[in-house]
């Protein structure tokens, strides 16, 4: 009978799984080149725009129903482009969240399947990941949906993480706070 093999493979490096996404996520908003998708065109940047200008209670309805959608999120791409920011400075903000939710989740896949840890392993699910008809074109673009999986990848990695070793508060309260981040 063989010698059966360890139960967990050692842990990776959280700077590996931190460079590999931020060169799987840059990558990927690269290709995808600047946003000009409708939903930027019609009220990302207007929304935060007239916030901005003191617009957003005169001009009724200007970009439809979602006039009225949180313009928070929107804010810091509407000063970088009324700043002059070059468009690849504004990419490679906006890829920033896809960036920490891509992060998070592979060190949940690492945290949840200990048995098969490899480098390999993170560098596939990480281009599995990003090459999706959900996620590839939203990564770089004002899409603010990878605020929501950054701040909720993030807190379920701190709720695995720390529960064994903190106590109620310790473990509850952070994860709160960092689900609830994302001003989206």
């Amino acid at each position: 009978m063989s010698e059966s093999r360890s139960s967990t493979a050692p842990a990776l490096s959280w700077k590996f799984t931190l460079g590999l996404a931020a060169l799987l996520t840059l990558l990927t908003a690269l290709i995808n080149g600047q946003d000009r998708n409708w939903d930027l065109r019609n009220y990302h940047l207007y929304t935060g725009s007239a916030l901005l200008q003191g617009r957003l209670t005169q001009d009724i309805a200007a970009a439809q129903l979602q006039t009225w959608h949180n313009p928070a999120a929107d804010l810091p791409f509407v000063w970088m482009v009324h700043a002059g920011w070059p468009g690849w400075l504004i990419a490679f903000w906006l890829s920033l969240p896809s960036l920490l939710a891509l992060f998070f989740a592979l060190r949940l896949l690492d945290r949840c399947w200990p048995q098969a840890r490899s480098r390999m392993r993170l560098v596939l699910t990480g281009v599995l990941a990003l090459t999706g008809a959900a996620v590839g074109p939203s990564v770089g673009s004002t899409f603010n949906d990878a605020l929501i999986a950054a701040g909720a990848t993030g807190a379920l990695w701190w709720v695995l993480r720390s529960r064994e070793q903190a106590g109620l508060w310790k473990t509850w309260l952070p994860a709160g706070l960092i689900l609830a981040w994302p001003p989206a």
